[in-house]
């Protein structure tokens, strides 16, 4: 087994995945439904989830936008968000 890296950890231990590895609720002793969106940028990469209600083009579309974002070792160079697409 390989050893997570924080961005994958905070995921892991922060919400509940279906089999698709989509968000179904926060891990916690009375969870909520969980972000519709997350995006956690580590130092060695970028980490996204959709929750799984979020109908599929818009999933796909957030994890493409996501995988445009650069990891934090990266963060003097201009980030990719709504404002400058």
């Amino acid at each position: 087994m390989r050893a997570l890296n924080p961005s994958d950890l905070y995921e892991k231990t922060h919400f509940v995945f279906d089999s698709a590895g989509r968000i179904v609720s926060t891990r916690e002793p009375h969870p909520s439904p969980g972000p519709l969106f997350s995006l956690v940028r580590g130092f060695s990469r970028v980490v996204c989830s959709v929750r799984a209600d979020v109908p599929a083009p818009i999933a796909e579309e957030l994890e493409r936008f996501a995988r445009d974002e650069r990891p934090l070792w990266n963060c003097g160079l201009p980030q990719r968000t709504l404002s400058n697409i």
